[in-house]
């Protein structure tokens, strides 16, 4: 019995057991560094792509609606359906992916991909997030969106939040780090790919359930994720290491030659 125990413990923090239900929660009032105060972000260094890559974010995708809108309150609408419909795993599975982000979150559905056992896909990735994050976050402080929490206080969330502290919902730096970082290994490992941007669907719905984004704040994801992605896998250098991560992962009986 203490051996069952044990494993059913390690199955859970591994990931390969159901999440245990979870609730969402009211965020609380900001009582840290005022909005307006907060010191900017401090900028990236790309490693993969130009500087001139996507330079005008307004060019690349529309902009959010407004909150008064029709189209702002039936995405704040969207937000509250898809809480309502959500089962407590589900919620718990959006507070965990709140966690991840890296393309580890993908190894739930693929057995063996493991960080320790890919050192070389893990230092791809890295640096593709690494690259990705710079661009989402320049989208970011172009639409400068509220969160959905943010608009309408009887919206909670999946993991303590607090009002007020950015205006960062459009796009959902989650989400594109899901569908740039998924296009890309199911590119490495295609006899996976359904199953990978299914995950990576899955995982940008979760943002949603989380009540911390809006649906079209993911749909903005997904045009800008898979356009760094494109873009990635058509830069020589970036070439160059994906082949190798290829390598590792058949070697690791991940993907055939």
């Amino acid at each position: 019995m203490k051996n069952r125990s044990i494993l059913i413990i390690a199955f859970l923090l591994a990931g390969l057991m159901p999440a245990m239900p979870q609730t969402l929660v009211q965020p609380t009032s900001q009582t840290q560094t005022p909005v307006a105060a907060r010191p900017p972000r401090p900028p990236a260094r790309l490693i993969y792509l130009s500087a001139d890559f996507l330079p005008l974010p307004g060019l690349v995708l529309p902009a959010p609606a407004k909150p008064e809108s029709a189209e702002g309150r039936d995405d704040l609408a969207a937000v509250k359906a898809a809480q309502a419909s959500a089962s407590p795993e589900r919620i718990a599975l959006a507070a965990n992916d709140d966690k991840n982000e890296t393309v580890w979150f993908l190894a739930n559905v693929l057995p063996g991909f493991e960080a320790s056992r890919l050192p070389v896909t893990d230092k791809l990735f890295k640096a593709a997030r690494n690259d990705e994050n710079f661009e989402v976050n320049a989208f970011k402080r172009y639409f400068a969106r509220e969160r959905p929490f943010d608009i309408d206080h009887s919206i909670k969330t999946c993991v303590p939040s607090v009002y007020g502290r950015g205006l960062e919902s459009y796009p959902s730096g989650h989400a594109t780090m899901g569908y740039s970082l998924s296009i890309i290994l199911a590119h490495l490992i295609p006899e996976k790919a359904e199953t990978i941007l299914a995950r990576a669907k899955e995982y940008g719905a979760n943002r949603v359930i989380c009540g911390v984004h809006f649906p079209s704040d993911i749909a903005a994801s997904q045009a800008l994720g898979t356009a760094v992605a494109l873009e990635l896998m058509s830069t020589p250098a970036f070439k160059a290491d994906l082949d190798a991560a290829k390598a590792e992962l058949i070697g690791a009986g991940l993907t055939k030659p």
